[in-house]
């Protein structure tokens, strides 16, 4: 009886581990594309303003 409730207990701990780690690769998946979000207009606009006085200054 005590190896059936700890072979369970132990599948109920592998679960929420997993679950768990899920949940975090989610997390920081969300936070890397919300940066890659919010840095693309400045990047964008570097390249532009680059773009500009590269045009300028090579008259």
């Amino acid at each position: 009886m005590k190896s059936i409730f700890s072979t369970i207990l132990l599948i109920v701990i592998v679960a929420v581990a997993i679950f768990i780690g899920l949940g975090i690769l989610t997390a920081i998946l969300t936070a890397f594309e919300n940066l890659i979000i919010a840095i693309w207009p400045f990047l964008l606009g570097g390249v532009v303003i680059y773009g500009i006085f590269k045009m300028f200054f090579d008259k």
